[in-house]
């Protein structure tokens, strides 16, 4: 399996030696020198990870780490970084993160981290959840239907996949707000009406599965 790493690193130097070490038969890397190019990438191609430095032209790289967390979360995230005390690792690892090697480093501890975070990735993806011809995988937030993939923001995806653990069954709004919403403020029904819409319009032709139930809630079916 050949893993597709973007590397977004402005020092010519270090991005080619990291890219060099990289076996070249497991792993094609592209380069971004700036936030602007990687942002550019990310909206055109397909990544399993992203290594990433903080120190950029046009700002801190933790942008791009509030970015992916939102909006590509099937990306596994590597900050490589001068910033190497122990607030700025934590900084990172809140904005999303899911590893934080400080610079200087050892190239050998640099491959195995991008080896077991590409492993969990794959793992993680493999549970996948299944209702007619929609296929959810929970922990990247990505939706298969039929033979397109399209990406759901993290309640999006929470509520769908709640749905579809208790397919042909009704769901309360009361159940949904307990068990997505959790601690967070409690929504008003229109919003969770919006939510169900940006679903249903993100499944496209298959949208039609998740049904309101007038005065209960909401029911996905198989067909």
């Amino acid at each position: 399996m050949m893993y597709h790493i973007l590397l977004v690193e402005d020092n010519i130097t270090t991005a080619k030696h990291i890219s060099a070490m990289l076996p070249s038969e497991l792993y094609f890397t592209s380069v971004a020198r700036s936030i602007e190019q990687a942002q550019s990438y990310l909206g055109r191609n397909k990544y399993d990870l992203v290594v990433l430095d903080r120190n950029l032209p046009d700002g801190d790289g933790l942008e791009i780490a509030e970015d992916l967390y939102w909006s590509h979360r099937e990306i596994a995230l590597l900050i490589l970084s001068e910033k190497g005390a122990l607030d700025e690792r934590i900084r990172g690892l809140r904005k999303g993160a899911d590893d934080y090697l400080p610079k200087p480093f050892s190239m050998d501890e640099l491959i195995l981290r991008i080896q077991k975070l590409l492993t969990k990735v794959k793992q993680l993806d493999a549970f996948a959840l299944h209702v007619g011809q929609v296929s959810v995988f929970p922990q990247s937030g990505t939706v298969c239907v039929k033979d397109e993939t399209i990406q759901l923001r993290k309640r999006e995806c929470e509520i769908l996949s709640f749905l579809i653990r208790h397919k042909n069954r009704i769901v309360s709004k009361n159940s949904l707000v307990e068990n997505v919403w959790r601690e967070d403020l409690t929504p008003v029904d229109s919003t969770i009406a919006v939510y169900i819409r940006r679903i249903r319009m993100r499944l496209g032709k298959t949208g039609y599965q998740i049904k309101t139930i007038r005065g209960f809630g909401y029911i996905i079916t198989d067909k």
